[in-house]
């Protein structure tokens, strides 16, 4: 088995799909829940805010970098070069050497505010000049249909003079599609010190120490609900005129009409240095792709048709259907995390009604860790082992975080509970 693979069964693709939301033709009374994640979710790892050639600091060729996200148990990538989509002009798109690329690219204005935007072909056609303001930038693209993602968001790097830190600034814009809350390189950049640059490079691992607690603080405060579902009644054309059945457009947060996403970023570049003439990487992709890794939660396997595998993977990331972990301190693959209502269950970016009685919030894990499930970004519940359960009686967006050897090691995106 591959680094990083999980067990057999987690591999395989669920021959079935189940969900707790009415069929189209069926009528109710109440808002339809969004059930999110299935409870038979195919996990499929992968990494996004890859670099390659097609960035001016970015040193290996697609088709390389492809096989060393194979090689470390990958099934897809996101490649986002520096303001260009190069990659995608090029045929990169689609399966290479068995794993899927997508190609968007990273928005990178002089000084911060970078974004990472990913969409088909038709809603990213092209690059956004970086003299635009960022709430500009992130106006027109989600307004054309793309993903634009915050990129490491609270950098603050110090150690290396001739590359300063590139934060996000204005915090106070609502409407992303996410935000990229922990990022290996940045990080591994901001812990570097001239005293411990060798062991550091040589056991990053040792002083990694997750996303900024402003950072999650900003993401929970997005993520917050607002408002009651907004409901609409559509009609159905077999039955009475005045019939129809109440859909919902879903609760309202802070951030906007939509869950702000939280991923992880590997920011992999095949740095190095020449030697003789001969270029020597320190962090070559494949160790890189051993680490900070999204998995999303698919419906089945991804398709074989590269068209249909794209549409699959950007809409488990647009609706937030995906955990992310740093895989040297455990796999993975196998969490659950969902609610249980009395005629309902809700999974990994999903959302319902919270009834009189509460929700049953159950969390399951394949290696023992500290588990710490947050309402609204703060604790209300945690547990030691593999197992937590508790009854949620409060509305909010709940998420889950487990920490390994004190150190953090997993993150949910949240499930959200509204009042009718």
């Amino acid at each position: 088995m591959l680094a990083g693979a999980g067990p057999a069964d987690q591999r395989e693709a669920r021959a079935g799909r189940s969900s707790d939301q009415p069929s189209p033709g069926q009528r109710s009374e109440d808002p339809r829940p969004d059930a999110g994640a299935p409870p038979d979710a195919y996990e499929s790892p992968g990494a996004l805010h890859v670099h390659s050639i097609y960035s001016w600091d970015g040193y290996g060729e697609v088709e390389a970098i492809a096989a060393s996200a194979q090689q470390a148990g990958l099934e897809w990538i996101g490649m986002t070069d520096h303001d260009t989509l190069g990659a995608r002009y090029a045929g990169f798109e689609g399966f290479r050497q068995g794993v899927h690329v997508i190609v968007g690219y990273e928005w990178t204005p002089f000084g911060g505010d970078h974004a990472l935007l990913y969409g088909e072909g038709e809603v990213l056609p092209a690059t956004h000049a970086n003299t635009l303001a960022p709430a500009d930038l992130i106006r027109i693209a989600t307004g054309g249909g793309a993903m634009a993602f915050v990129a490491h968001p609270d950098e603050g790097r110090t150690a290396v003079p001739v590359i300063p830190p590139l934060p996000w600034h204005d915090w106070s814009i609502r409407g992303l599609t996410g935000i990229e809350l922990w990022n290996y390189m940045s990080e591994w950049a901001e812990r570097l010190t001239r005293w411990n640059a060798l062991d550091h490079a040589i056991r990053p691992g040792r002083r990694m120490g997750g996303p900024t607690p402003r950072t999650l603080a900003w993401w929970d405060e997005l993520n917050r609900p607002v408002a009651p579902s907004v409901t609409s009644r559509v009609r159905d054309p077999d039955g009475p005129a005045n019939d129809g059945a109440v859909v919902a457009a879903g609760p309202r947060f802070v951030g906007g009409p939509r869950l702000t996403v939280g991923v992880s970023g590997v920011d992999a570049h095949g740095e190095g240095f020449n030697v003789f003439g001969r270029h020597v990487t320190v962090f070559p992709y494949r160790r890189v792709f051993g680490t900070y890794t999204n998995v999303l939660l698919l419906d089945e396997r991804l398709p074989a048709a590269p068209g249909a595998a794209r549409e699959a993977l950007l809409g488990a990331i647009r609706a937030g259907r995906l955990l992310f972990a740093d895989r040297t301190r455990g796999d993975p693959l196998g969490t659950r995390f969902e609610a249980h209502l009395p005629d309902a269950r809700v999974g990994i970016g999903g959302w319902a009604t919270l009834p009189p009685g509460g929700a049953e919030i159950a969390a399951t894990l394949q290696v023992d860790a500290e588990m710490i499930l947050y309402r609204d970004g703060q604790p209300v519940a945690t547990a030691r082992g593999r197992k937590l359960h508790t009854t949620a009686t409060r509305t909010g967006a709940y998420r889950l975080e487990a920490r390994r050897s004190d150190r953090p090691w997993l993150f949910t995106n949240p499930i959200v509970l509204v009042a009718e």
